[in-house]
């Protein structure tokens, strides 16, 4: 994916709040497309989503992680958070922010199924009883 200067941005941001308080089944709808390399997809989709995430808990530590970067003085980011302040969900830092948050919830996915895979062939020696 060509990344712009707000993805840029939200790749440097602390969005483990946001991760976990964001709806993993209507964050893949971008992640899925996301995982495929369909940057086109992924980046409409994040589009689409963000208004709903926005008002189901991604608002909060959306802006908290860009408040803390602007303190930290994180290049773009007083910018960004005056754009997010501004017009919330239909920023372009809200729709990088998703998509970050996509690319996050796919790695973690890609690591749980590699867990899973490691242990399968063991699960089936595993006493029942002990379950």
């Amino acid at each position: 994916m060509q990344p712009t200067s707000y993805d840029a941005l939200a790749a440097q941001l602390d969005l483990r709040r946001a991760l976990r308080e964001t709806c993993a089944a209507c964050l893949s709808f971008v992640a899925i497309p996301y995982a495929r390399g369909d940057e086109r997809t992924a980046r409409r989709e994040a589009r689409r989503m963000a208004g709903d995430l926005w008002c189901d808990g991604l608002a909060a530590p959306a802006l908290d992680a860009l408040r803390a970067a602007r303190d930290a003085r994180l290049a773009g980011a007083a910018e960004a958070l005056e754009e997010l302040e501004r017009l919330g969900w239909r920023s372009r830092v809200a729709h990088a922010i998703v998509l970050r948050l996509a690319a996050e919830l796919e790695r973690e996915t890609r690591s749980a199924e590699r867990a899973m895979e490691a242990v399968r062939d063991r699960l089936s020696q595993a006493d029942p009883g002990l379950n």
